[in-house]
């Protein structure tokens, strides 16, 4: 079960969301208003969805072999799926991570954290009063 600010998100094997559909947040394919009850994404047929994180205005997913989809918002990059996109309403693999087994996915407010199986840390988006874990310094993207 993820719960974002506006948005929720479960895996019955494969899925569903509810809430606020703005900036593709819920990976329904395009933008859409408020989803009251759960709703499959239709894009993941196929995929074994093993957990969800919902952010502020998007959405992390994990499937059973360790890789990472990600939707909505990305005006920070939070998405890290290194464009400069204002949101992605289906979910998309994040081609960064390819061949990192992850163990957790984790969304924040206008960032994003992953945990690999070894233990290693991989973030993305705003690093505003330092959240990234990269040290002091202006707010950037990453």
């Amino acid at each position: 079960l993820g719960l974002g600010g506006s948005h929720s998100g479960r895996f019955y094997g494969s899925l569903a969301t509810w809430g606020n559909g703005d900036l593709g947040r819920l990976g329904h394919g395009e933008e859409c208003g408020n989803v009251e009850v759960p709703v499959f994404c239709s894009s993941l047929e196929g995929v074994s969805v093993h957990s969800v994180s919902s952010g502020g205005a998007h959405t992390l997913l994990l499937d059973g072999e360790g890789r990472v989809y990600a939707m909505g918002l990305n005006e920070r990059g939070q998405l890290g799926l290194g464009t400069d996109e204002e949101f992605v309403a289906t979910p998309t693999r994040v081609a960064s991570l390819e061949g990192t087994r992850v163990r957790q996915v984790c969304a924040g407010r206008d960032h994003s954290a992953v945990l690999t199986r070894d233990g290693r840390v991989f973030a993305a988006g705003s690093n505003r009063k330092g959240k990234l874990g990269l040290g002091k310094g202006s707010p950037r993207s990453v």
